[in-house]
């Protein structure tokens, strides 16, 4: 059974096969690239192994600043991050999010996909080869 971990700002759902589902409560805000920060921390804290695969929900509404998307979108910010799987509610935004994910793709060299359905999103992470899950010291 999944665990639960909801933050201020992320609910996370900690599942036991190495992924980390994330989801960021509803109009919530990222204004800087210090609390982009203290949230990748925090994701780290929370996974609780050296990587794992996550399945970001991105069908909620969340504000970021510019330096905030830079951060959450360099390998320094995907640190711990061994694939990620976004989840994308409406078909019609997919064109806009697949060609962030061709560019996070060339930049972050990690699989990342988009999914519509948190099933398909789960079975393409959990298709994925197992990443390092030792527990962090």
């Amino acid at each position: 059974m999944p665990q639960i971990v909801a933050t201020e700002k992320i609910v996370y759902t900690i599942y036991e096969d190495g992924i980390l589902g994330v989801r960021y409560r509803d109009g919530q805000s990222v204004n800087s690239k210090a609390e982009a920060r203290q949230l990748k921390n925090e994701r780290q804290k929370i996974q609780g192994v050296e990587s794992c695969k996550l399945l970001m929900d991105a069908t909620v509404k969340v504000h970021m600043s510019g330096g905030a998307k830079r951060y959450l979108s360099n390998p320094e910010g995907i640190q711990g991050i061994a694939a990620i799987a976004l989840l994308v509610g409406d078909e019609n935004i997919t064109v806009l999010k697949q060609l962030m994910v061709y560019l996070w793709k060339r930049r972050l060299h990690i699989p990342i996909g988009i999914y519509h359905t948190e099933e398909a999103a789960m079975e393409w992470l959990r298709s994925l080869p197992d990443v390092h899950l030792s527990t962090r010291e």
